[in-house]
């Protein structure tokens, strides 16, 4: 950093190349004598014994080290200046002062720029609200089915715990086609899949004489998950068929 500031500081940039060697190698010879005077004047005011061969040859390996910061100094490309920046163009939504040292002194600032909207558009998000009712509408008579097939089969009421389980099966396929219609298969195969390691639904579920119970808290979770799917429907997260598809 200094020898680039001595640089600037004297113009040498504009000297050819011989010269500003020359130069820099006198400068640089003529400093190390300087300090190798003052060591050994230092030296005998204080009645230091200076061992003069260690002192030479110090001052020789710092000669070699002027030498070749002057060579390569002095063969170093000049500097050309950078080019500017090209203008850029800046588009914001509000006004406010722009410093030069971030934006540039070129740039182009459009303030009230529009920015374009992210996420469903206005319509969409209506037809996500119809449909979102519609899955509620699906899964509220899924859970309808569910539950009295649950009370039949904790009651020991064996017919109509099979009415009902096949009762709750159609209402699962029923809103496993509407998912798969208008929403994506993607949220149908989640609806539909048994995960494993799933706990049961309800504790009621663990008891020995109910041979349905793994089968009815699968469909209570299958009742969890369409909720979830109606959630994110609603709030736009969900991917679905749009624009809808003909009835």
């Amino acid at each position: 950093m200094g020898l680039e500031f001595f640089l600037k500081l004297i113009k040498l940039e504009k000297l050819p190349r011989w010269p500003r060697t020359f130069l820099l190698l006198a400068v640089g010879m003529v400093a190390l004598y300087g300090v190798a005077g003052g060591v050994l004047t230092g030296a005998k005011a204080m009645q230091v014994n200076l061992h003069m061969g260690l002192f030479l040859a110090v001052c020789g390996l710092l000669g070699i080290g002027v030498g070749w910061l002057a060579w390569t100094q002095g063969n170093a490309a000049p500097v050309t200046p950078t080019s500017a920046a090209s203008p850029q163009t800046i588009n914001q939504s509000s006004t406010g002062n722009q410093s030069p040292n971030i934006v540039g002194d070129n740039a182009t600032i459009n303030y009230h720029a529009t920015v374009a909207p992210s996420g469903p558009s206005t319509e969409e998000m209506k037809y996500r609200g119809v449909l979102a009712d519609e899955i509620s509408a699906s899964l509220h008579s899924l859970d309808k089915s569910r539950n009295r097939w649950y009370t039949a089969s904790v009651g020991n009421n064996r017919p109509d715990a099979e009415k009902n389980w096949k009762e709750a099966e159609t209402r699962m396929q029923e809103s496993a086609a509407l998912l798969r219609k208008k929403v994506s298969t993607t949220a149908e195969r989640e609806f539909r899949q048994i995960r494993a390691g799933e706990p049961l639904a309800h504790g009621y579920l663990r008891r020995p004489y109910l041979p349905d119970g793994a089968a009815i808290s699968e469909m209570w979770n299958r009742v969890t998950r369409l909720q979830e799917i109606e959630k994110r429907v609603r709030n736009g997260t969900e991917p679905i068929v749009y624009p809808p598809p003909a009835p």
